[in-house]
């Protein structure tokens, strides 16, 4: 009955062939990384080399800034419609208080590689925070004039910082998600919370067992938030209770996510190797047709209005939601590997329709928890099973331009 209603979704939403994604001229091929609008008509891009863009006619026209450095930029965040920073590699964080007429750099002391900036804005008190490398956490109470490093309890790299604009000051919640797959650290997941942003705790790390980092967090509001990542595998998280429980959704058919919004309860937008949309509160993800090849930052400034930016330079904008792609072209759920025996207590054959020479075959419990992982170079593999612990288990094989899936019983 769900394969059905899916399909039926798809075909229904498919059919709307007056939504879509537009590419915009950006005028320059180095990879951005970060979007962000203070209106519908004014919005931002930075990414590698230095590289800052401004628009402020909604995105017809894009006009290189000058920012100083040809360090890469991984982060923009305008509290005010003037006041805006941006951060990257080194240590680089810049501020504009004239709306992106100049660019300061600011003098922090860090020289770690920083990945993500936010300005919390509660009755004008501005206190910022921006993360990155080896744990880093740098915070602000002076609107970015000076910076000073907060522990973070952890080395790992973290990915991005968020707060739902829901508590009023002092005691405003706020999250940071991060992780790695590097051999030095292990494989490791992370998410950091704090109240007040004063100190921050290592909230919640049970996802560390083979896992993919977190790369985005967005809450909608004090209770339900998102978190989306992934390396040789996409995840989704949800949470309804304030970051106290996620729950693992089903991850469409993408090798990562690096971004993810919400504009209602319902609606919202997830972006990767391929643009993600669910109508349903993230219970079903579809793809839209994007052509996009890699996107790092998703940014709707009203909820018809939205920016994506990734590889080359690339621009995208939809003022009416996107398009999907139809639901034959890329399957979002549909088991597409041939898996027996079904149930199965001992090892299992996986035929596997598309194989590329480097294919990365991994096992998946109903949390979300990496069970097993192995590089795979046949049409045909067995895998033991039997240190499985029993329940439904997911299958997912990433080859060069594919992820397919499957799912049993392991009794």
């Amino acid at each position: 009955m769900k394969k059905l209603y899916f399909i039926l979704l798809a075909i229904l939403l498919a059919g709307n062939s007056s939504a879509e994604w537009f590419p915009q001229n950006s005028g320059t091929t180095n990879t951005l990384r970060s979007v962000y609008f203070t209106d519908v008509n004014t919005g931002y891009a930075v990414g590698d080399s230095g590289t800052i863009l401004k628009t402020i006619n909604g995105g017809i026209n894009w006009i290189p800034q000058n920012s100083g450095t040809s360090k890469t930029l991984r982060s923009v965040h305008f509290p005010f419609d003037s006041l805006g920073f941006c951060v990257g590699d080194s240590g680089t964080i810049l501020k504009t208080i004239n709306g992106g007429i100049y660019w300061e750099p600011s003098t922090n002391g860090s020289i770690k590689n920083l990945s993500s900036v936010f300005f919390t804005n509660y009755y004008n008190i501005i206190d910022g925070f921006a993360v990155g490398d080896s744990g880093t956490i740098l915070k602000t109470t002076d609107g970015g004039t000076t910076w000073e490093t907060q522990s973070s309890g952890t080395s790992i790299p973290l990915y991005c910082v968020y707060f739902p604009d829901v508590f009023p000051e002092p005691n405003y919640l706020g999250f940071i998600v991060g992780g790695t797959g590097h051999i030095s650290y292990g494989y490791w997941s992370i998410i950091l919370t704090t109240y007040g942003g004063n100190t921050w705790d290592i909230w919640k790390m049970e996802f560390s067992y083979n896992t993919r980092p977190f790369r985005s967090v967005y809450f909608m509001d004090a209770d339900t938030g998102y978190i989306v990542g992934g390396s040789w595998g996409a995840l989704i998280l949800k949470t309804t209770d304030g970051g106290y429980n996620w729950v693992n959704q089903f991850a469409p058919n993408s090798a990562w996510l690096s971004s993810v919004q919400f504009i209602d309860s319902e609606t919202g937008y997830a972006v990767g190797d391929g643009i993600y949309k669910t109508t349903n509160g993230g219970t079903d993800w579809l793809e839209q047709d994007s052509q996009l090849g890699g996107g790092y930052s998703v940014h709707f400034p009203v909820s018809d209005t939205g920016y994506i930016v990734g590889v080359n330079g690339k621009i995208l904008k939809t003022t009416n939601g996107g398009s999907y792609v139809g639901v034959n072209d890329h399957p979002q759920t549909a088991n597409t590997l041939n898996i027996y025996p079904n149930p199965a207590s001992d090892k299992i054959t996986i035929e596997i329709p598309e194989i590329s020479h480097q294919s990365y075959l991994s096992i998946y419990n109903l949390s979300g928890q990496e069970l097993f992982e192995q590089n795979i170079s046949q049409a045909k593999t067995v895998i033991d099973i039997s240190t499985l612990p029993a329940g439904i288990i997911f299958i997912k094989v990433l080859g060069d331009k594919t992820v397919q899936t499957g799912k049993i019983i392991k009794q």
